[in-house]
């Protein structure tokens, strides 16, 4: 179980990575524990905090987790983060928000300067709420920093366009961070305290690894907070979705495939291209498929270096109490050449001996079972059933 602060204790607490740190229970706006961990305001995604001088002391980016429109999500094992700004309703000028947000976030990336901030990259400190049934206490993912490797800084703040349910567009971004490994470090109240107070100073009991990426200015390997998983089998319940909202989504996607195997083919390869665009995956001739529903390659590379690995995919439309076998997965496998792997998609999921199976012998397999489906549409802004419905009719 992870740390969990007391609120009394928040004015003097250390942030350490996965702690949680309780709200109050007077039943107001006073019971909100960033403002008393971070000495920010009580609201929003966006919470600046200034120093003595009036410029940015460090930003918390606070995500609920819950808004299904803009899914802000954080990828553990590859230390990445993807939040939105703050413009989520038309009919305003993506800028002209309350907390000021996309302001600045442009600003850290270089692209405009009119706002009176100062460029240089502050601190942001990424906060999440760690459970539905958790009303006011929040979780401390980590000190997060606008740079990913192998990605152009340019790449990673997207504008990107959304229509309301009236039809009015409107824009907002979408900023990716990686999570800074911090090693045996924490970030101690004391360097909170001199961001504020002594911001020249500052660094003098900062954490290393904030030291080293200030001053190279880049992201290396060490320096990516990478959480590998430790459980190597998912059982049903990781590969399914928890929620009822995706829930409902999987089950319509399953009733919409239910008599017409071949349009969930094309779905299936679509999902897969969709989560990683280096797929080149095409369907099989019906009548003569060698039991392979989609061939391709997965390219890597950059320019004129690229090399293709050959994939097969298989597609498996099955209602989610019905898990996918040995027998199935078997006969994937069996396909497989020496240089080939597998990609095998089900709107299910993989029974635990076949998993076993696949994992124990070291099959070359990609899994994506049904609640991998709705997190690949999620990323892809299909957040809602109106959306799925629109995205299915392509099919």
């Amino acid at each position: 179980m992870s740390n969990v602060i007391p609120f009394e204790d928040l004015k003097t607490a250390n942030l350490i990575i996965d702690a949680v740190y309780e709200g109050g229970s007077a039943g107001n706006a006073g019971d909100d524990p960033i403002s008393k961990l971070l000495f920010t305001e009580n609201s929003g995604g966006f919470r600046i905090r200034n120093n003595i001088n009036t410029e940015i002391a460090y930003l918390v980016l606070y995500t609920s987790g819950e808004d299904i429109n803009w899914p802000d999500t954080i990828d553990k094992e590859k230390g990445i983060v993807k939040y939105f700004g703050d413009n989520k309703n038309s009919g305003k000028d993506m800028y002209d928000t309350y907390k000021k947000g996309n302001k600045y976030l442009e600003n850290v990336w270089g692209i405009r300067n009119d706002s009176g901030i100062n460029r240089k990259i502050p601190v942001f400190l990424f906060i999440k709420k760690p459970t539905k049934n958790s009303s006011r206490s929040v979780q401390f993912i980590g000190l997060l920093v606008p740079h990913i490797i192998g990605q152009k800084s340019e790449n990673l703040l997207r504008s990107i366009w959304r229509t309301d349910k009236k039809g009015n567009r409107f824009q907002n971004y979408e900023a990716f961070f990686s999570i800074l490994n911090l090693g045996k470090d924490i970030i101690s109240k004391e360097w909170i305290n001199n961001l504020i107070k002594n911001p020249d100073t500052s660094d003098n009991c900062s954490p290393l690894a904030w030291k080293k990426y200030k001053r190279q200015n880049y992201i290396t390997d060490n320096l990516v907070l990478k959480s590998p998983r430790l459980i190597d089998i998912r059982d049903k319940e990781l590969q399914l979705p928890k929620n009822i909202k995706d829930q409902k989504m999987l089950q319509r996607i399953i009733d919409y495939f239910d008599n017409d195997p071949y349009a969930f083919e094309e779905f299936a390869i679509n999902i897969i291209q969709s989560m990683d665009n280096n797929f080149i995956l095409k369907g099989t001739p019906k009548t003569v498929d060698g039991g392979r529903d989609g061939i391709g390659f997965y390219n890597i590379g950059i320019d004129n270096t690229e090399i293709s690995l050959p994939c097969i995919l298989e597609a498996k439309c099955y209602a989610t109490s019905n898990s996918v076998g040995v027998r199935d997965t078997s006969r994937l496998i069996s396909r497989l050449k020496t240089t080939d792997f597998g990609v095998l998609v089900t709107t299910s999921y993989i029974g635990n001996q076949a998993y076993k199976e696949i994992i124990s012998d070291k099959h070359k397999v990609l899994i994506i079972s049904g609640g991998d489906i709705i997190k690949i549409l999620k990323n892809t802004y299909i957040t809602d059933l109106e959306l799925l419905e629109n995205y299915l009719s392509d099919f």
